[in-house]
């Protein structure tokens, strides 16, 4: 067919790379996680409850919520949130219940970040208010899971009394807002009193389930939007003892999971670094060596809301993977879902990831989405390593069945805009090229670099496969636009400037020009106002950008 041959021979340059395995278990790698009651499972596998950003907020149906986009009246009919909202706690509720409901035994809850709603600043209290919120929605999951650990700290951008605000005390031996909630984690059993020792100093601790250790760090102070700006060169001295933890590990021959809030590397909304270079850098430097990077068995984040993974430029042998996991709030547009984790508790390796979801609705319904071994074939063989994402990145680029199955998890089987850069039968040249290059801008934002390595990756994608094209000209910059974006802007207007940046990157089209000369006139306002619209419209209905700024 004709699509398929457009397809292929535009995507021409992507290598295709072996499979290799390299920890060897005693499992069964086709056991999956749908056992039924009765079914025997090894003793040396484990399960445990992935959930992350439920953004709760108290005052969801009152005049100080933070949904500004539905009336009271629809929210009040609407007990467990609506799309494009932050929920009540509710949803929390609901989420715990039906992991609760699934059949395997739990050996623990991972919650990383984001306990808070956004716009923390129209409650009346925001010291009192998020502190509290964490506190409360701690005591949720606790209350479903009594006889487990739950594993929480890892605090997210909202977790502050403002947003991605955390003072750095470094040279004092304790730091308020961390002693203030650890303890609201610890009164709710979801801290022991041992990780709160560790916890007050700089937000980082560690943690044991059985053979399996889990450093829990802080992130938000790597953040390129963190305030106050303070850049150390080792905040907390979390690098320092991220180091010595993963040195320990590799001489007691013990695997190590790293969990947090922010990932590091790129957000694939607008492709705008997530953290500064220094700290990358360092952080880089770390999880790459031969031998601290050798007991990694898994990083996993929360913040971007969506159900991605990332990609170490250089990983030593054998390394774990990177995943990001979906969001229990919908407020950026996808269904509420959490995780059910497979892994083998000898040797630390991940095995399976279970995604349950549910569509926003009066009454919530969750169901099993998908599990990564079978949705996408030869994940998992001898455990989850990062070898395994990079052919799966592969893969995508060419745009075909595993690219589409990916885009309808990506926001949990909400309609999303990466859908419509699949493959198609009626793709023309210039359709099917102009894919293509989204395709690659994603690919490109799946490694953890910073925003010039970004850059020239895509750029050498730009340059293989359209030879005439506007973002190659010196004035329209599209990295030095995002640059230019002025700080002042909150988060919504910022993901829809860098949005629209990045869309009218590829884009050949005279709208597109006009955004880019607008950006580059420094006339934000009138950008925003004319087509920051288009923005909200795509990720509400998960139309192409294309589509709504076109009218078309």
């Amino acid at each position: 067919m004709l699509w398929i041959r457009v397809c292929w021979l535009l995507a021409w340059n992507v290598p295709q790379r072996a499979a290799g395995a390299t920890c060897q278990q005693n499992v069964d790698s086709t056991a999956l996680l749908q056992l039924k009651p009765g079914d025997t499972v090894s003793s040396d596998i484990g399960y445990f409850v992935w959930m992350t950003d439920l953004h709760g907020d108290p005052y969801y149906a009152t005049g100080i919520r933070q949904c500004r986009k539905r009336s009271l009246h629809a929210l009040k009919d609407q007990t467990f949130g609506l799309m494009g909202c932050d929920p009540p706690i509710a949803l929390g509720w609901s989420a715990a219940s039906a992991a609760q409901a699934t059949e395997q035994p739990k050996a623990f809850l991972l919650y990383t970040g984001d306990f808070s709603r956004h716009t923390m600043n129209l409650m009346p209290n925001t010291h009192a208010n998020v502190s509290n919120i964490i506190g409360d929605v701690a005591s949720v999951f606790k209350a479903h899971f009594p006889k487990i650990p739950i594993v929480m700290g890892a605090l997210g951008n909202d977790d502050g009394p403002q947003n991605y605000f955390q003072t750095i005390t470094s040279d004092e031996p304790a730091n308020d807002w961390f002693v203030l909630v650890g303890a609201k984690l610890n009164s709710s059993w979801s801290m022991t009193s041992d990780a709160v020792k560790q916890y007050r100093y700089g937000g980082y601790f560690e943690a044991r389930v059985g053979n399996l250790t889990l450093l829990s760090i802080t992130t938000v102070i790597y953040s390129v939007r963190h305030q106050p700006t303070q850049l150390e060169e080792d905040p907390f001295s979390q690098f320092a003892w991220l180091s010595s933890r993963l040195k320990e590990a590799a001489n007691e021959g013990r695997s190590v999971w790293i969990v947090g809030h922010i990932p590091p590397g790129i957000e694939t909304f607008g492709y705008t670094q997530l953290w500064h270079p220094m700290y990358l850098s360092r952080y880089l430097e770390i999880v790459q060596d031969s031998l601290l990077g050798s007991v990694i068995a898994a990083q996993l984040f929360g913040h971007v809301h969506k159900d991605e993974f990332r990609i170490l430029p250089n990983p030593p042998p054998g390394a774990g993977p990177i995943l990001l996991s979906s969001a229990l709030s919908p407020v950026y547009y996808n269904n509420p879902a959490f995780k059910l984790v497979k892994y083998c508790k000898s040797t630390g390796k991940l095995l399976d990831l279970e995604t349950f979801f549910s569509k926003v609705a009066e009454q919530l319904d969750w169901q099993s989405g998908y599990c990564l071994n079978s949705t996408f074939p030869g994940f998992g063989a001898d455990g989850l390593v990062m070898e395994d994402f990079l052919r799966l990145r592969d893969k995508l680029l060419l745009g075909l069945e595993d690219f589409e199955k990916y885009a309808k998890w990506y926001t949990s089987d909400y309609p999303a805009d990466l859908s419509h850069l699949a493959c198609k039968d009626d793709d023309t040249v210039d359709s099917a090229r102009s894919k293509l290059l989204r395709r690659h801008q994603y690919g490109c934002g799946l490694l953890v670099q910073n925003q010039e390595d970004y850059q020239r990756c895509f750029d050498r994608a730009i340059a293989s496969i359209s030879t005439q094209h506007h973002a190659a000209q010196p004035m329209f910059s599209v990295a030095r636009l995002l640059e230019s974006i002025p700080k002042e802007f909150e988060d919504i207007e910022t993901f829809r400037l860098s949005k629209l940046l990045r869309w009218a990157e590829v884009a050949k089209t005279q709208e597109a020009l006009e955004v880019l000369n607008l950006a580059y006139r420094s006339l934000w306002e009138e950008l925003l106002q004319k087509f920051g619209p288009a923005v909200e419209r795509a990720l509400e209905t998960g139309g192409s950008l294309d589509s709504e700024i076109s009218g078309r």
